[in-house]
């Protein structure tokens, strides 16, 4: 008599294990499975050729994918890696864009798999997401979070998530339990804990196929820009010539804006003088604080500094070169929210 009672709480449990995985759907790793074939990644570059941007991206048609616009503004040429066969492509063209939404279509010209997109409206707080993209380069990761809140700015809401992410990720899809993309992911709070948010993925339709922006106003920007890509001026106070041992630079960065900035990351391009012949570059990030119309002395010994590209290996001692300073971003830190993207 006591096996019947047993009998019926086996299967009392059975059903509920049944239906919670009907609730919460797939598992983090079927979703990623299912999905990483249709992820790819993002490589901006300058008008000389040298790497300015990475991020992600992800199919929405056969041969169009989908990103963040602050990937590739600016960009002379974007490269396009399939994560699904590790081959790259020249991407074609920007097929519409947002700045305001940081949305951006690209045409590449090979297929791959879409992801399904989510209806709007069925996003819920507590929901299980899953973030796929490259961070730092590292590509196909996948990080698993939560829907923390939804947050309205003006006509349009942005997703709060959990989910972590890093530079790189930006532009790759944000997936729920079934494997529906429902964000592309953007930005992250600086200085805090799991405060992440992506664009909702239903404003990809929005986007018009002729390469022009669609601009919708945000009367209430939830995303204050923190970084800046004008504003800094390279002041020469040394001249500096090749020799065995990469002689030491002397200079100063001169903050021309109203705001206090940090985390200067620039390039130093070095130029013969006539033909104008890069033979060396050198990716700097300064860690240095200069308040508004101020300027910071810089010493470095090229020996000693990390990143130092030798393009050109038959460079002879004592060459005179010209050096180009190239600004890509700092960050404004007298500005709140802090909002890294």
């Amino acid at each position: 008599m006591r096996i019947q009672p047993l009998i019926a709480f086996f299967a009392v449990t059975c059903f509920v294990c049944v239906s919670q995985d009907v609730c919460f759907g797939k598992s983090t790793s079927d979703v990623f499975r299912e999905a990483k074939d249709s992820v790819v990644l993002l490589i901006a570059y300058d008008g000389t050729g040298l790497p300015s941007a990475l991020g992600s991206g992800f199919f929405v048609e056969t041969n169009v994918v989908a990103s963040n616009y602050h990937v590739v503004d600016g960009a002379s040429a974007l490269k396009v890696t399939l994560l699904s066969d590790g081959k790259t492509y020249k991407a074609k063209r920007i097929l519409g864009y947002s700045k305001n939404l940081d949305m951006v279509l690209i045409e590449i010209p090979c297929e791959g798999k879409p992801l399904p997109i989510s209806p709007v409206g069925e996003q819920q707080v507590g929901e299980k997401v899953v973030a796929i993209g490259n961070p730092r380069g590292l590509t196909g990761t996948v990080s698993e979070g939560i829907i923390s809140a939804i947050r309205k700015a003006g006509d349009y809401n942005y997703i709060q998530i959990t989910t972590p992410i890093s530079p790189g990720s930006s532009g790759g899809p944000l997936l729920n339990a079934d494997g529906s993309v429902i964000g592309i992911t953007t930005a992250t709070l600086r200085d805090s804990q799991n405060l992440n948010f992506a664009v909702p993925a239903t404003l990809i339709s929005k986007l018009d196929r002729t390469g022009k922006a669609w601009e919708p106003v945000l009367r209430d920007k939830l995303l204050t820009r923190t970084k800046g890509t004008e504003g800094v001026r390279f002041t020469y106070l040394q001249g500096t010539r090749f020799s065995n041992d990469l002689s030491q630079m002397e200079y100063s960065l001169v903050n021309t804006t109203d705001h206090a900035i940090k985390n200067i990351d620039y390039m130093l391009v070095f130029k013969r003088p006539k033909t104008g012949e890069v033979v060396h570059y050198l990716r700097c990030l300064d860690k240095v604080e200069i308040l508004p119309k101020l300027a910071k002395k810089q010493i470095h010994r090229m020996n000693d500094m990390e990143g130092w590209y030798h393009v050109k290996e038959n460079v002879r001692p004592e060459v005179k070169v010209e050096v180009e300073f190239r600004l890509l971003s700092y960050e404004i830190i007298d500005t709140d929210p802090n909002v890294e993207k």
